[in-house]
């Protein structure tokens, strides 16, 4: 069956905030209802691809996952992503998977995210083969000593079960978490959006690529963390980080800024997107007396199919039910869309776009 024919916000924004990527139906808002109705039409055309082949390999000091003798580089479906910029240079990209009653993954990708980072898992088996190459002579204390795999893979197994709290040796990219609903969990990283500026910006200034995405954004973004942070480091300047459109293009700060929500205790971006990851590596951090996992958005990123609306309908949108009363009422059930052209033109290639695609069962990510 075809999916519905989905309602195109008009464009958001202001008469004195007027940007070409605001035309981008890929950085309007949905609600989520329509947000479902995306996911199911655009994840069958972007696929994800998770290679069965990737291993881990010691590389020096530094696990690194390989797929043959190249990096490895993993897809993942189109899903809900949350991105919470940081006042430290950073913003944390997180995306959710759903567990069993037991705490187990429950769909394909969770499954290999789990085999990957989890419990008992490869990343596990792997540090605790090479943790002594890793760590040198200053390594951490384990009871049993380093040396001995098994007693290290059970340190690391005790970090990777954690429910809450921080890990005290190995990384947890893929957690394990508790919601009133039952386990569910959370795959993480963190991405960086600076870089030493040569020579040092003016006090209290934001690079002007930041500073145009923000200028150009539907809501007031002048407060957030990006800003906050640029103005108070003129040693550092804007590092972009991959990110990418379904509809038009545009930078990651036009992206992040014409996304992003002020919560009650922090700012976010919550949009449909897919990930695409590269650089995957675990490493011994000898000053902070841990191991960190690190990975990098690769090609086309984060690339974003929409942003969700989190002001209104949150739970349901309209029913064709309800709609068809209204109807018989000889009432118009379609919202109009806006007049500009140029967005009435792009709206109609987005719904001829959804209306080919040939849906296929939904497994979930």
């Amino acid at each position: 069956m075809a999916p519905a024919r989905l309602f195109v916000p008009a464009a958001q924004t202001h008469a004195h905030r007027i940007s070409s990527f605001t035309m981008s139906l890929s950085l309007k808002r949905y609600t989520p209802a329509e947000i479902s109705k995306m996911q199911s039409a655009f994840g069958p055309v972007n696929k994800p691809t998770l290679p069965d082949a990737a291993k881990w390999q010691l590389e020096g000091t530094t696990l690194k996952l390989m797929d043959g003798e190249r990096p490895a580089q993993l897809t993942l479906p189109v899903q809900s992503i949350i991105l919470y910029p940081k006042d430290n240079g950073t913003v944390s990209v997180t995306a959710e998977f759903p567990a069993d009653e037991a705490g187990n993954p429950t769909c394909a990708t969770g499954k290999y995210l789990h085999k990957l980072f989890g419990t008992d898992g490869e990343s596990a088996s792997a540090v605790a083969k090479h943790l002594q190459a890793m760590v040198g002579s200053k390594g951490p204390k384990i009871p049993g000593g380093i040396k001995n795999a098994e007693n290290v893979k059970k340190a690391l197994n005790a970090d990777l079960e954690r429910l809450t709290g921080k890990p005290d040796l190995m990384p947890v990219p893929f957690k394990k978490r508790m919601s009133d609903d039952g386990y569910y969990y959370r795959f993480s990283f963190n991405v960086y959006y600076k870089k030493e500026a040569k020579p040092p910006r003016e006090e209290g200034s934001v690079p002007a690529d930041v500073a145009a995405a923000a200028d150009g954004a539907p809501g007031d973004v002048a407060g957030n963390p990006i800003m906050e942070f640029f103005r108070a480091n003129p040693g550092e300047t804007c590092n972009p980080f991959a990110a990418s459109t379904a509809h038009g293009s545009a930078t990651c700060w036009e992206i992040l800024f014409s996304t992003m929500n002020q919560g009650k205790n922090t700012w976010y971006s919550k949009v449909l997107a897919q990930l695409t990851i590269g650089g995957i590596s675990i490493r011994w951090n000898p000053a902070r007396k841990i191991l960190t996992c690190g990975m990098y958005l690769n090609g086309p990123g984060l690339q974003v199919f929409g942003g969700v609306d989190m002001s209104r309908d949150q739970l349901a949108g309209p029913t064709e039910e309800n709609l068809a009363v209204y109807e018989s009422f000889g009432l118009a059930t379609k919202r109009a869309r806006d007049d500009d052209e140029d967005d009435a033109a792009a709206a109609d290639i987005y719904d001829r776009a959804i209306k080919q695609v040939k849906l296929e069962p939904d497994s979930g990510p």
